[in-house]
């Protein structure tokens, strides 16, 4: 009489172990489709501590042969080590560069970042989303804008990339003109990756550049070495007055940069043969 109920318990002792057995390995199929989807992205930031975000910057990626993640803060390179083990992630020995930025709200949000991830415990993927853990508690998302087809690179300026620059003078909004002493002090370069380079007389920088339409122009966040320029240096004008560049023209094969509210235009002259094409047929009025 016992004996159907003791296989009745023991089948159902079976199908609990199978079910156990397929929620482990699913749960172990996911952890390394999540790991897996952690490489050969560049992840960057859209959230941090429930603040929204659209830049550039910061961001981060995962060599997974190395065990090593590299990126960018906003200002500064920055670069460590992680271990993975299914969906937990710890990430160590973070380090970065130390240029000072020019905008202090990139500072912190740069700062903060870094202090995130080496709090970070556990991480999901969802199709083109990665978010971070602290614990339970979501810190850091971010997305790979290249699958999400997001491109940060300028439009709209096809003459500007690839070509260099330097300085000629400074045209104040009063009209006083004022002339560097050496003109290859003072020099801009534009990527074909939506990245600029500069020299500002003794530092060296770099940081993103953008145009969203006709003769627009706008320079992101500049990552800047930090000595001490000589008396007369133009540098502290120039840095101040990054950001505040919104218009360009070509004209006569030089560079016009002018900056918002009538603050001035800054001239520059092609170095080495990087003149654009067809750089009589610019609109004027920058």
């Amino acid at each position: 009489m016992g004996h159907p109920s003791k296989f009745s318990t023991m089948k159902c002792f079976l199908n609990f172990i199978t079910l156990l057995a397929v929620i482990l390995v699913s749960q172990q199929t996911y952890a390394q489709d999540s790991e897996l989807g952690l490489f050969g992205k560049k992840w960057t930031l859209t959230e941090m501590e429930g603040r929204k975000f659209n830049a550039d910057k910061p961001n981060i990626e995962f060599d997974r042969d190395q065990k090593r993640v590299s990126g960018s803060g906003g200002c500064n390179r920055f670069s460590g080590a992680f271990e993975i083990d299914g969906a937990m992630i710890k990430f160590s020995r973070i380090a970065s560069t130390k240029m000072a930025c020019l905008d202090a709200e990139v500072q912190r949000i740069e700062t903060k970042f870094l202090e995130l991830l080496e709090t970070t415990t556990r991480f999901e993927i969802e199709e083109n989303t990665l978010r971070l853990y602290a614990n339970d508690v979501s810190v850091l998302v971010l997305v790979d804008r290249a699958a999400n087809s997001q491109s940060i690179a300028p439009s709209g300026a096809a003459d500007l990339k690839g070509t260099s620059w330097q300085l000629v003078k400074f045209q104040g909004g009063d009209d006083k003109a004022i002339k560097p002493d050496d003109g290859s002090k003072y020099t801009i370069t534009f990527g074909n990756d939506g990245r600029v380079s500069a020299r500002i007389d003794c530092n060296r920088g770099s940081g993103t550049w953008k145009s969203s339409g006709p003769n627009q122009l706008q320079f992101g966040p500049m990552g800047l070495t930090r000595a001490m320029c000589p008396p007369g240096s133009l540098h502290d004008r120039i840095a101040r007055d990054w950001s505040a560049v919104r218009s360009y023209v070509i004209r006569d094969g030089h560079l016009f940069l002018s900056l918002m509210a009538d603050g001035g235009i800054y001239e520059f002259e092609p170095i080495g043969g990087s003149q654009p094409e067809n750089s009589e047929a610019r609109v004027t009025g920058c």
